[in-house]
């Protein structure tokens, strides 16, 4: 017996591949950002698929994607949460939810902060500076520039993989969990990735250092003075600045500082 053609008044429920679409534009998400209302385009543009799926009517699928074109920021990667609660909310809203809408929009606002400050401390504070630092020392141990390559490689994906991994398993339990998301967005749910990548880099930085002071003791012999006060002052500039890219520069600008004054310190 064949199935009759579903209505365009029937609720419509969204598919793999809708959540796929939807993960593979979140990419592009920053492609059309912008002063006025930052992220919001981007962020309808994700959702297209869903809006297109849910909405048949013209008119609805118009009040939809203005709904999304409000004001909205968050961190690009864990941005994924929101697209998910997102999708879950208007699925309820299409079939029928008329509180769905405004739970959505205050869902969103506070969204915007929690996942703008995991994500930076994630991200840019902990798995990107730790990554170039893997980078750097794995490019002083290699030894061809095939090993080299094989290097830039490796640490692509060691940046990307846990970015690839939220990225889509934000939406998926964004959806999952609707409303109740705050559940599973809390700091501590992310610590152990950040302790990872921390102790790699520490790791990383460590052998750096001994290929360094060994490059210095066979060609000028070690300076134990400039070694300590180098190392104690890179500490110091760390807990003082909190910042890995503005230690790394200071740090450097006062190592060519005194290699021009004292050629003979380093």
């Amino acid at each position: 017996m064949d199935r009759e053609p579903m209505s365009d008044t029937a609720p419509r429920r969204i598919r793999t591949v809708d959540f796929l679409n939807v993960f593979l534009r979140s990419f592009f998400i920053q492609a059309v950002w912008n002063y006025r209302s930052l992220l919001s385009v981007g962020f309808e543009s994700c959702l297209m698929p869903v809006i297109q799926r849910l909405y048949p009517d013209p008119e609805r699928r118009r009040d939809c994607s203005l709904r999304h074109l409000q004001f909205f920021n968050a961190h690009p990667y864990l941005v994924s949460f929101a697209l998910g609660v997102s999708i879950r909310l208007e699925e309820e809203t299409a079939a029928g939810d008329a509180q769905a809408c405004d739970r959505l929009e205050r869902v969103k606002e506070l969204m915007i902060t929690i996942l703008g400050g995991l994500g930076d401390k994630l991200f840019w504070y902990t798995i990107r500076p730790f990554s170039l630092l893997v980078g750097v020392a794995a490019v002083l141990v290699a030894a061809t520039p095939a090993a080299q390559v094989a290097v830039l490689i490796g640490v692509f994906f060691l940046y990307n993989i846990p970015h690839f991994y939220y990225r889509y398993r934000g939406i998926m339990e964004g959806y999952r969990h609707g409303l109740e998301i705050y559940k599973v967005l809390n700091d501590e749910r992310f610590r152990r990735t950040r302790m990872a990548y921390r102790w790699i880099g520490v790791t990383a930085f460590a052998v750096m250092v001994a290929m360094l002071l060994a490059a210095q003791w066979t060609v000028n012999g070690w300076h134990p003075v400039v070694t300590l006060v180098a190392g104690a002052g890179t500490l110091v500039l760390t807990r003082k600045l909190n910042n890995f890219y503005l230690t790394v520069l200071t740090v450097l600008a006062v190592g060519l500082l005194i290699a021009a004054v004292w050629p003979g310190a380093l």
